[in-house]
């Protein structure tokens, strides 16, 4: 292949290193991306060290498709340097693209635990398939442990919640312990085999319980990760839902106050953009072509089931992602609002199931009290 026109050997051999990583980047930039990577060979016949270089040879073989080459790219980058922290994030996109999805995950972790704040984007990209990749692709009970380590001993202690399950093909014992929730394979007279994970309270998003006729699931979905657990007893497992629910509440930190009062969506059934709002009486949803007089439609809390927000598996290493706003009305009715910012999506979701869950506990409060003067 001929670069920057007729040149012979001569006048290819003195070009420097910075020159051939000018023109490999160059061509980067002009989706150009074989001829990136002769440049970068090129930079590495002078400086087969240079860490960088390797790194952005990986990233276009990526572009290329040519995914095993491009691993071996960014595992050859930082075998030269562990501390190339930029090689982590890079290095989680080939093993994507060949499923090895734990792997990934714990790449983008790494990344996630050593990058700065110069790194904003990538971080924000880097958290959002963390849980893309935990919601769908991680499943197993050796990924789990990967991925939620247990890292010390463990002593059963009076203060320590616990509630009895099976979990897939296993049979559980569940510790609610000071920072997070241990999980054990049990045997016989309660005898722990194994210490299987440990979810810490602020990696959790949401744990609720579903009641049964006999027992009921607890369902947990931690950093993406969706865990259900079948109860032995129904009461145990509310109970244990309840009081970890309140822990878990102590750990989130306070809603943030500089986002956005609207939130941009586009209503599939009436093929239009819309803006969503969320306030102390509901959810707001509104046509952003409508003039200024024209009112949003409310839908009060009172009246809301459940807000879910579902990402889009499309595109998961791209700059923006994007999902899915599901809104379930009490009368079973839904409303889907689409290409959702996935930032947005989560945002909306947990404000307004923490606004749902303050009163559902406000109308229990109020059953109960009314139940008591009933008795009376």
């Amino acid at each position: 292949m001929k670069l920057f026109g007729k040149e012979n050997d001569e006048e290819r051999g003195e070009k420097t290193a910075d020159d051939w990583v000018v023109a490999g980047q160059d061509y980067y930039n002009q989706n150009k991306f074989d001829e990136a990577i002769e440049c970068y060979n090129e930079v590495l016949k002078q400086d087969p060290d240079n860490v960088h270089v390797w790194g952005e040879k990986g990233k276009a073989n990526y572009k290329l498709k040519n995914y095993e080459d491009s691993l071996d790219d960014l595992n050859h980058a930082l075998e030269l340097d562990p501390e190339y922290i930029m090689g982590y994030y890079l290095r989680a996109f080939p093993l994507v693209q060949l499923k090895k999805y734990t792997d990934a995950v714990e790449n983008f972790k790494i990344f996630q635990k050593n990058a700065g704040p110069e790194y904003e984007r990538e971080l924000e990209i880097a958290r959002n398939n963390i849980k893309t990749l935990l919601k769908y692709n991680v499943n197993k009970f050796d990924d789990y442990k990967k991925i939620f380590p247990v890292k010390d001993q463990f002593h059963v202690t009076r203060s320590d919640l616990e509630v009895e399950g099976r979990l897939k093909d296993r049979i559980v014992k569940i510790y609610g312990q000071r920072d997070g929730l241990r999980f054990c394979d049990v045997e016989f007279l309660d005898k722990i085999k194994e210490n299987l994970f440990f979810i810490k309270y602020n990696q959790i998003d949401s744990i609720e319980f579903e009641k049964s006729v006999l027992s009921g699931k607890i369902l947990i979905n931690a950093e993406g990760a969706q865990f259900t657990i079948n109860c032995f007893s129904s009461k145990d497992g509310h109970s244990f839902v309840d009081r970890v629910q309140e822990r878990v509440s102590q750990t989130k930190p306070l809603m943030k106050t500089d986002k956005p009062s609207k939130f941009k969506g586009y209503n599939r059934k009436t093929r239009s953009e819309v803006e969503i709002s969320i306030s102390d009486e509901g959810i707001s949803i509104k046509n952003s072509e409508d003039d200024n007089g024209v009112r949003a439609q409310l839908f009060n809390y009172e009246d809301i089931e459940s807000v879910k927000f579902h990402e889009s598996l499309l595109n998961i290493h791209e700059g923006v992602q994007r999902g899915e706003l599901v809104i379930k009305l009490k009368d079973k009715s839904e409303i889907e609002i689409n290409k959702v910012d996935t930032t947005d999506g989560r945002y909306i979701e947990d404000v307004v199931q923490e606004k749902l869950l303050k009163l559902s506990k406000s109308f229990g409060r109020n059953l109960n009290h009314s139940q008591l003067r009933n008795h009376d």
